[in-house]
């Protein structure tokens, strides 16, 4: 398959995923699509149930020695969404167009062009797993990690073909604020709960843990998500609740993150509900896995493949949580990711696909342990 055929294939079949609704706990339909596609491609496949949503789609080996991992869900736009992709030059634009559906579509034609230059499939230890919930709980990759254990698995994602060796983690929460009301033209009556929640966030933004550097992730930071109080009666707010979200870069940093929220929340008299709590987790960058992807990477494309951070949560952490070296690599940028013209470029998905047919024809060098 050229390049030309090769883009033609992944334009077809990216704009189909695109306009099958699958936001979280909806990908029942993107699911049974991909079930027929497989099929038709004479491809083994079969299906996970995951409970609370569409189930998780397996395609090639049984057990695998790689794993190449890409989810099936979006976000909910928070925009108006026609459900139509539309195509400009090299760009196809649409919501999950890179996240993560041209990611879908780049591991299967990985197993296309493979075929196409005589790899039996049906020896190949390679699978692709398709997973459901990647964007809230992340239940479908905790199934498929639990029942499927590679030694070696790639989540592909946006990366700009750099390798991810280390990804976030996150310290997510609640933090509610009480206050004192009194009539709102005299506020030096009461206690404002919004102002005590400004004043408590601008103390957690200074902390030094809030602020410690990581090489590849960026520094620790927090983030206010949202914010919530205040009537619309003329009175100064007793109660604020603000959602933050601290990404952490280091390996071990969460604990600590989370023991500065509480102990800074204590001094403010507010309560902290835990949403959730996540550590990083990092892959030698001398590992097998990423030396045999930055070899392939380098030879399909002409330039060093570099190394790089994921400072986003990707179903590579459930791998990685039962022992699996995992990285995350693939086309495109999480910069555009969760935006309203996401898009993602026709050419990098062939590009990222050659990369992993590469890959096939040097799996000897994936020694587990080595």
């Amino acid at each position: 398959m050229d390049n030309a055929q090769a883009e033609s294939w992944v334009r077809k079949h990216l704009i189909e995923l695109i306009e099958i609704k699958s936001t979280s706990t909806q990908e029942h339909r993107v699911g049974d699509h991909l079930e027929r596609l497989a099929n038709e491609l004479d491809l083994p496949v079969r299906r996970q149930p995951v409970s609370g949503s569409g189930d998780n789609v397996l395609i090639g080996a049984a057990d695998p020695t790689l794993l190449l991992t890409a989810h099936m869900d979006t976000v909910v736009p928070t925009w108006e969404w026609s459900g139509v992709a539309t195509v400009v030059d090299d760009r196809v634009y649409g919501l999950g167009a890179q996240d993560d559906k041209g990611c879908i579509v780049a591991c299967l034609l990985a197993f296309v062009i493979a075929r196409d230059e005589g790899m039996d499939l049906s020896t190949l230890p390679v699978l692709i797993g398709l997973t459901v919930d990647e964007e809230e709980d992340g239940t479908g990759s905790m199934a498929m990690a639990n029942s499927v254990r590679p030694p070696f698995v790639i989540a592909v994602e946006g990366t700009d073909f750099k390798v991810c060796t280390e990804e976030g983690g996150t310290v997510e929460a609640w933090i509610e604020l009480s206050g004192t009301t009194c009539h709102g033209a005299m506020p030096e009556n009461g206690e404002n709960a919004i102002h005590k929640a400004i004043e408590l966030v601008n103390t957690l933004r200074a902390l030094p843990i809030m602020n410690t550097p990581h090489p590849l992730i960026g520094p620790n930071v927090l983030s206010v998500l949202g914010i919530a109080g205040g009537s619309d009666l003329f009175v100064i707010p007793d109660t604020a609740r603000v959602h933050v979200d601290v990404r952490v870069g280091g390996v071990g940093e969460s604990a600590l993150v989370l023991a500065a929220l509480g102990e800074t929340c204590a001094r403010y008299d507010a309560k902290l509900e835990l949403i959730e709590s996540v550590e990083p987790f990092a892959v030698s960058p001398y590992a097998p896995l990423v030396q045999a992807l930055r070899a392939s990477a380098s030879a399909v494309r002409g330039t060093p493949s570099g190394l790089m951070g994921m400072p986003a949560w990707t179903d590579a952490h459930s791998f990685a949580e039962v022992g699996c070296e995992a990285v995350v690599f693939g086309p495109g940028s999480l910069r555009v990711a969760h935006l309203e013209d996401e898009w993602i470029s026709v050419r990098e998905i062939v590009t990222c696909a050659r990369v992993f047919v590469d890959m096939f024809r040097n799996l000897d060098q994936l020694v587990p342990g080595a």
